[in-house]
């Protein structure tokens, strides 16, 4: 074992001249060696992938990063939506709304904070008062709340300016949605009673919050997502009122210990392309030979077999090793900046694996926009996994923190024409 440390160290210093060598580099380095210490350097990028995607069932979205509010249309992926709930809390410990108020208008507004598609199919939102209480607990993407019946936003249509200042009261502010809703929860609003708005709690219990839903785009190759910053002072919901003396206004916020959840759906990927559905929904999978998909908000992952790691025993030092993803050219629906590249437990959890720990600078998996690709070093895992101390060789690729996210991918399979997934290797042979 000495001499097989001793050696893998000495190859080290010239794996930098070689690392993208997809050639036999047996030759190189070799005149500078002693005769009977010849280090025999080889790499290869043929070994065996196996890949698939399958379905998500749900994530974990209350009190996330960003909510995300919207629908696009994938050609592959089909119609996806996100709609959320959401609480409210009084900003004031006191509050008097003056003799006789008489209200003026109620406006839910929403930061932008990201985007994702295009901005100019217009989304149509729906606004519901909830008639169940949002808890301040664990909540996931396929939890849905009662609401009541009346639509109080008439149907709000917009077409998302994600960057666009907005002028409000003569003044510009940033970018976000502004919707007016209907006068009845208006109204009950300036009505509530001094033990309706006695403290949050009781606030909570009169007035549960909103149900705000995305209606489905029906254009393939259209659509948004918007990302909202909730905790923004932008994103609340503001009751203007005048009373027999002033004119005035209230507003209710939303902060980051405020209950809130995502609702995702993917209509069961009914609109999705044919391929997608035969590997994803009816669980082909040889069709990831050809390629395989991604997509946050509780959608899409993927899952990597290496089979037969075996074709490396004996005693070898892995100098490198890049597991390799092209991407399938986009249109408006852009990859995500990075992925997550995780290892399946032989007990069929999670868990990181041991390159990860070495930073992301070593491990990789962002977005290379100029080569079109994702790339992962994973020559630790591969070194043990050959020396037989990781029994696993199956690998699990996400899109990571998707709940704060709405960008999906297609990446090429194995045995797709032209570039392909595959796994490049530089090892050394010590005898």
């Amino acid at each position: 074992m000495n001499r097989y440390v001793i050696k893998a160290l000495l190859v080290a210093a010239i794996v930098s001249l070689i690392a993208g060598c997809e050639e036999e580099p047996s030759e190189i380095g070799l005149n500078v060696q002693p005769g009977d210490n010849e280090l025999e350097i080889k790499s290869t990028d043929t070994l065996t992938i196996h890949a698939h995607s399958t379905r998500l069932d749900s994530i974990r979205t209350d009190e996330s990063e960003f909510t995300l509010i919207g629908s696009y249309y994938d050609t592959d992926f089909g119609i996806s939506r996100s709609d959320f709930y959401t609480s409210f809390a009084m900003t004031e410990a006191t509050y008097d709304f003056g003799n006789n108020p008489v209200v003026d208008s109620l406006v839910l507004s929403l930061a932008y904070k990201k985007h994702y598609g295009d901005t100019v199919t217009p989304q149509n939102l729906e606004v519901y008062e909830l008639s169940e209480r949002i808890e301040d607990t664990s909540y996931y993407s396929n939890q849905t709340f009662n609401h009541e019946s009346v639509e109080l936003s008439d149907n709000f249509s917009f077409i998302p300016k994600p960057k666009d200042s907005v002028m409000v009261d003569t003044a510009l502010r940033a970018p976000h949605i502004r919707i007016n809703l209907d006068g009845s929860l208006a109204d009950k609003l300036v009505n509530a009673t001094d033990s309706d708005m006695e403290d949050n709690e009781s606030f909570k219990e009169f007035f549960k919050g909103l149900y705000v839903k995305a209606n489905p785009v029906n254009e393939p190759g259209s659509g948004s997502i918007s990302y909202i910053g909730m905790n923004s002072p932008l994103s609340k919901l503001t009751l203007y009122y005048h009373n027999d003396s002033d004119t005035s206004s209230y507003e209710y916020q939303i902060f980051a210990n405020t209950p809130r959840t995502d609702y995702y759906t993917h209509n069961n990927y009914e609109e999705a392309s044919a391929s997608f559905r035969q590997q994803v929904i009816n669980g082909d999978t040889t069709l990831g030979n050809q390629r395989v998909f991604l997509q946050a908000m509780a959608g899409i992952q993927t899952t990597i077999r290496l089979p037969h790691l075996q074709e490396l025993k004996g005693k070898i030092a892995i100098n490198n090793a890049f597991l390799q993803f092209p991407v399938e050219n986009q249109s408006i629906f852009g990859p995500p900046d990075k992925l997550n590249l995780l290892l399946r437990t032989i007990e069929g959890g999670v868990e990181l694996l041991p390159d990860n720990s070495e930073g992301d600078a070593y491990f990789g998996g962002f977005y290379n926009e100029a080569d079109n690709h994702y790339q992962f070093r994973i020559s630790r895992y591969l070194q043990r996994a050959i020396q037989g101390s990781e029994k696993s060789k199956t690998l699990l690729l996400t899109i990571p923190n998707s709940m704060n996210k709405a960008n999906h991918a297609v990446l090429k399979g194995p045995k797709a024409s032209g570039r392909k997934m595959k796994l490049k290797i530089l090892y050394t042979k010590v005898e």
